[in-house]
């Protein structure tokens, strides 16, 4: 069976086991999982213990501090993040063999005996039975006088015969007639308030056998612990958030006038609404809803650096400004987006404000590298020494480069022969990209006098041929033609993503970072040390 058919088949898999009847998620479509994280748990990330399952799960145990609780509840909750193939969850468990607050348990209702109890007969305890008393004694029972018959005792054996004697007329009553303590009741021990929560949970999901913690065949222990002390670590974890557990795809739309030929002019077109087609503004909320990137959890067209180091503020007003017209969705502050339990979809119409914003964004970037080559000569050194394999690297990258999609709202049918397509294309660059694209698909849309859109599909691509919904030369409705545009352009990523080898599905992403970051962070201990930090720390 393929690699590709078999990690297909995983995908599919978790997401019916996970998102059907279940999407979108309590955090809404923008995110299959939870947005929190160990900084949302607790502001010190030294409370919490990393460890790992079969080498493709990173638990992260927040071990609550006694000292800093506030109620008797948090006392007694566990919880976890879960870092697994396909996203991010926070459990949060409450172990109900612990008792909350302040309160002692109840007492077990037994029934009362049905009679009192029979008082204890009084027994004469005798040395020898009483039949010994009839025998008549003879000569030789008394060759051995009585201790009281001696007169000439030694003193010494006097005074410890005397003690004895006195010590047992004092004692001797209360001995006999004292009868035997009345059984207790059986009471339950004293709830704890505290526990180690690692402990409690490992043991609770059957993680603390010897099999789990002993190699098998060569492989790492199904269950290991993670050297968290390490400041990289934390970066680490950053970066396998940052990978998305879907696909993420990027449409850009443009509107280009009759008679245009200029990529200045057609990129002013959407400085307002006024000027243009009142359907093409249908056109892009039929394709997506408006997403604020400083708040969006999603997929923003963007590099994670472009995302952070946006230069507008984050506490500007949640509302798209209506006086920029569709040049507000130029992925600055605000874009269009789209998403289902596979795919994200961010739709970007560029401006020319956007495109000084990445070539500033570019600049700032390299100058860091350059700050970082000339404070660290090894690491520039081993830089240039990675650049010697730029065949290697080239080939890499090229096959790991996607078909970009254009949308072009044209006018008049004749304005799609003169279109700038290279400069276009130029001006849906990224901070990291430079040149035209080598693969990308144009739809042009054009309306009609009789309410209808005629659509004309161009592809420049290898083995990818011509997607569907949408064929070159169609007409169709209005309403319906943003969302064949956006499944259009979903079928072809994934078309262009299927034929390319170095293309890795999302949660095989996820998971070889994960087990690059349990294999540099595992830490190398016996079974009686790991029990031995477990229960000392």
């Amino acid at each position: 069976m393929s690699l590709k058919v078999k990690d297909a088949a995983e995908a599919l898999l978790m997401c019916i086991t996970d998102q059907v009847d279940s999407f979108p998620s309590p955090c809404g479509p923008e995110s299959l999982y939870s947005t929190l994280s160990e900084k949302d748990l607790s502001e010190d990330f030294s409370n919490f213990k990393y460890f790992s399952l079969n080498n493709l799960t990173i638990l992260a145990v927040l071990e609550q501090n006694k000292k800093s609780l506030q109620s008797a509840q948090e006392l007694n909750t566990v919880k976890v993040v879960i870092r697994g193939p396909f996203g991010r969850q926070i459990w949060i468990v409450e172990p109900k063999s612990e008792q909350t607050g302040s309160s002692k348990p109840v007492k077990a209702a037994r029934p009362k005996p049905a009679a009192p109890a029979a008082a204890r007969p009084r027994i004469e305890q005798r040395w020898w039975p009483s039949s010994v008393d009839s025998i008549p004694l003879v000569k030789a029972d008394k060759t051995l006088p009585r201790l009281g018959d001696l007169d000439d005792l030694d003193p010494k054996f006097a005074s410890i015969i005397n003690a004895k004697i006195e010590s047992e007329l004092k004692n001797g009553p209360s001995l006999a007639h004292s009868a035997p303590p009345a059984p207790s009741e059986c009471e339950p021990p004293s709830p704890r308030n505290h526990s180690q929560s690692a402990r409690v949970l490992l043991s609770q999901l059957g993680l603390l056998s010897s099999q789990s913690l002993q190699e098998c065949q060569g492989m790492p222990p199904y269950l290991c612990r993670l050297d968290s002390g390490d400041a990289a670590f934390i970066e680490s974890l950053k970066d396998l958030d940052q990978i998305a557990n879907r696909t993420r795809d990027t449409v850009y739309v443009f509107y280009v006038k009759a008679g245009q030929n200029k990529v200045s002019d057609i990129l002013d077109n959407t400085k307002s609404y006024k000027s243009l087609n009142s359907d093409f503004k249908d056109l892009l909320l039929s394709m997506g809803w408006p997403v604020n990137i400083h708040t969006h959890p999603g997929w923003t067209g963007a590099t994670k650096s472009g995302a952070k180091a946006s230069p507008y503020p984050s506490q500007e007003p949640d509302q798209i400004p209506s006086s920029r017209g569709p040049a507000a969705f130029d992925g600055t502050r605000w874009l269009l987006y789209w998403s289902d339990s596979r795919t994200e979809v961010a739709f970007i119409v560029p401006t020319e404000e956007r495109n000084t914003y990445l070539s500033k964004l570019n600049q700032s970037q390299g100058n860091k590298t350059v700050t970082a080559a000339q404070a660290s000569p090894e690491t520039a050194s081993s830089d240039r020494k990675s650049s010697g394999s730029g065949k290697e690297s080239s080939r890499v990258s090229k096959g790991l480069q996607e078909v970009r999609t254009l949308v072009v709202w044209c006018e008049r049918v004749e304005d799609q022969e003169t279109v700038p397509l290279d400069d276009l294309l130029t001006s849906t660059n990224g901070p990291s990209d430079s040149g035209t694209p080598a693969e990308y698909m144009i739809i042009y849309v054009t309306a009609l006098s009789s309410g209808l859109v005629r659509v004309h599909v161009t592809t420049h691509t290898e083995r990818c041929g011509t997607p569907l919904p949408l064929i070159d030369g169609m007409v169709c409705l209005k309403r319906t033609l943003g969302v064949l545009i956006r499944q259009t352009a979903v079928n072809m990523a994934a078309r262009k993503r299927l034929l390319n080898e170095l293309s890795l599905i999302p949660h095989n992403r996820r998971v070889q970072k994960m087990q690059d970051i349990i294999n540099k962070y595992r830490y190398e201990c016996t079974e009686s040390e790991f029990y031995e930090a477990l229960f000392t720390t």
